[in-house]
């Protein structure tokens, strides 16, 4: 009998074995967190961003218009992050995924969202999550 787990694990599988452009170490200030403290002014989030597309054409014509503009995403994403202001990490890393799939050409997305300094006794709390498009390519 499938599971949601069993499925969920299937699709996962799938993209793994597809082609992915990474982003690594994105650091970008935002207002993030339920305490005052945090509300009032902007911290450092990290993202580590895995993106599903396909770049076979990109790959067999070495032209930029083929491939996915990851400079100007960027460039959108940390746009959008910036001027956020969630309460939980786990939000930012949704309303990012959401953003993400809004692009052409992104079939899926993996995000890893760490808030270094969210608690005295470790680097960071982390939330990952995996989102795909629910419009076929």
């Amino acid at each position: 009998m499938w599971t949601a787990d069993c499925i969920l694990s299937q699709i996962s599988m799938n993209y793994e074995q597809g082609d992915k452009l990474h982003i690594r170490n994105l650091v970008v200030p935002a207002v993030i967190g339920i305490h005052p403290r945090e509300r009032s002014k902007a911290q450092d989030i990290i993202l580590n961003i895995s993106i599903y597309t396909e770049i076979v054409k990109a790959a067999k014509t070495d032209n930029i218009a083929q491939a996915l503009d990851y400079e100007a995403l960027c460039t959108r994403l940390v746009e959008y992050v910036r001027t956020s202001s969630f309460m939980l990490i786990e939000s930012l890393a949704d309303a990012i995924a959401k953003f993400l799939l809004d692009t052409e050409g992104i079939l899926a997305c993996k995000i890893v969202l760490d808030k270094p300094g969210a608690l005295n006794l470790c680097e960071s709390v982390a939330v990952e999550i995996f989102r795909e498009s629910k419009t076929p390519p």
